[in-house]
């Protein structure tokens, strides 16, 4: 838990790919990730809510959620404004799948 904090923070990163989600603020809020190196703490700190078995990751006043469809099989993701209320719509409520054990 950080400093100053009474929400736990955390990063957000994938077992598979070795990557560490952040908020790039330079380029409109965009979700990015990086392999090597980390980006700074507030751009890659998030807090997660629950509404029933859903989780939302929140950072600053931004909710993750679905966005329009990539392709048949995909979403883009997108970090929006003003999904601040519990639940938020369903476009950002994430169930969980399958979780990595801690290491």
């Amino acid at each position: 838990m950080a400093a100053g904090h009474s929400t736990p923070l955390f990063t957000v990163g994938s077992e598979l790919f070795k990557w560490y989600y952040f908020v790039d603020p330079s380029e409109g809020n965009r979700l990015a990730a990086v392999r090597s190196g980390s980006p700074s703490s507030s751009t890659s700190t998030w807090t997660i809510a629950y509404a029933g078995d859903a989780l939302i990751f929140r950072q600053r006043d931004l909710t993750l959620c679905a966005a329009e469809k990539f392709d048949d099989d995909r979403r883009l993701v997108k970090m929006l404004p003003g999904q601040m209320h519990t639940p938020p719509s369903e476009a950002c409520q994430w169930l969980p799948i399958a979780c990595a054990p801690p290491k």
